[in-house]
């Protein structure tokens, strides 16, 4: 054989396919293969361009959910939304807008404003005087005695706003184990929902 024709005869690629020459009796034909289009999830786009091809719902022509940490349209980035840029996005925000109002935030008494977005505002100021909190400062444990008709929920949150326990407050005597919270000063909200009601305390946890 001839080493012209023997690197005829070698394998060639192109943009298009494999491509394979044959020489026979000094004749040689070309034969083309194309490379098999995946598309696993049938949603029009193939495995090269589709970055999840079991899932048709994610492809480069679907939108974008918003704060879902998915990236539906294959462009790299998980859509985001916090106008405000206060940490928290639009999903849990219940004012994108303002940067002082989300669910980290502390409620700021008589305003008639939802800082903390949970659905309350305060009304009135310290009018759970059924319940009593003790001791303070604390070590170890908290007690909290309720002799109100409803059960509440107690949050404590640190001086940066973030809630680090909640708990439901029963009637009677409720203990709360704090002895593994770091040494400092604590706000301490009770929320009664029935009655759109609730009390805050400062808190020195020792």
């Amino acid at each position: 054989m001839k080493e012209d024709e023997k690197k005829n005869n070698e394998l060639a690629s192109s943009d298009f396919g494999i491509s394979f020459y044959h020489f026979t009796g000094g004749r040689g034909t070309l034969t083309t293969i194309l490379p098999e289009i995946v598309d696993k999830d049938k949603d029009g786009f193939n495995a090269i361009a589709d970055c999840n091809d079991n899932d048709p719902t994610i492809n480069p022509g679907a939108v974008d959910i918003p704060n879902n940490n998915i990236d539906e349209n294959c462009d790299g980035v998980a859509l985001i939304i916090d106008n405000d840029l206060d940490g928290y996005n639009s999903s849990v925000d219940c004012d994108d807008n303002n940067p002082a109002i989300n669910p980290g935030a502390i409620e700021i008494l008589d305003n008639g404003i939802d800082e903390n977005c949970d659905g309350l505002t305060s009304i009135e100021t310290i009018v759970l005087n059924d319940i009593c909190i003790y001791p303070n400062p604390a070590k170890g444990f908290l007690y909290v005695d309720n002799q109100s008709n409803y059960v509440c929920k107690l949050y404590i949150r640190d001086l940066n706003g973030q809630i680090i326990l909640v708990k439901e407050i029963n009637h009677n005597q409720n203990t709360i184990e704090i002895e593994n919270y770091l040494p400092g000063l604590y706000i301490i909200e009770i929320v009664n929902l029935i009655k759109k009601y609730r009390r805050f305390s400062k808190l020195i946890i020792e």
